[in-house]
């Protein structure tokens, strides 16, 4: 008798951890819903919903990150700080002006219309395996629309890192504030290998397809919630 209450306290137990796990799953399918219905909204775009299948784009490994990182990250305000310190130039003038006169840099990555700024230096002389590595192609790779972009200088942060902000521009000169179509970045590290590792990395796991077609899904619920990490600065 002891055996068969057993049993079916097993049974019990296995039935209700089912239930959670789809309860859970079905949480975390609404969230993505709303993550993409608040996506979509803020940018009056009639094509949001037209995203790739959840299995296409590693939402789950995205989402893992987005929470360890709110968990540990070290210094909260660093947006609030990169915003107000580094606000982008308006337009594609004054961001040339502004790489000219030495106040901002011009991204390697995506050089355009700042290519001959005095202060690019080595940076637009970088090879094609790091442009490729660092930044998706030979230029824009991960912006695309964006005919150019800037960078700010480093700014320091109280844990001894330092974060950098990214402003890109259309080829009319306009600066671009929606990530779906090549707006720039606000970036947690500014030192090379750390912004491919807490930056770019991420932005591979929550915006790449995973069939191996390297292309991008600016517009999955996962990149959405990439760009709420990562964020453009225009104000």
């Amino acid at each position: 008798m002891a055996k068969h209450y057993l049993a079916i306290l097993i049974c019990c137990i296995m039935v209700a951890t089912s239930v959670a796990s789809v309860s859970s799953l079905h949480k975390e399918q609404q969230q993505q819903q709303q993550q993409q219905q608040d996506f979509c909204t803020s940018r009056d775009d009639s094509d949001c919903n037209k995203v790739p299948p959840k299995s296409d784009v590693a939402t789950d490994r995205c989402s893992e990150w987005a929470r360890a990182e709110a968990a540990s990250e070290t210094v909260p305000d660093w947006l609030h700080r990169l915003r107000i310190r580094y606000p982008c130039p308006t337009d594609a003038t004054a961001a040339t002006a502004a790489v000219n006169d030495g106040t901002w840099r011009s991204d390697f990555c995506c050089r355009g219309a700042a290519s001959s700024s005095t202060n690019a230096g080595s940076w637009l002389a970088a090879p094609s395996w790091l442009k490729s590595w660092l930044c998706g192609g030979p230029d824009c790779g991960f912006h695309i629309g964006a005919d150019f972009c800037v960078r700010s200088w480093p700014l320091e942060l109280p844990d001894g890192t330092s974060a950098r902000q990214q402003c890109c521009y259309d080829d009319h000169g306009q600066l671009l504030t929606d990530p779906t179509v090549g707006a720039g970045t606000s970036d947690r590290r500014a030192d090379i290998f750390g912004h491919w590792s807490v930056d770019v990395r991420p932005f591979l796991a929550c915006c790449q397809l995973t069939d191996g077609s390297n292309k991008l899904a600016m517009k999955s619920p996962s990149c959405a919630v990439y760009y709420s990490r990562r964020p453009p600065n225009f104000k």
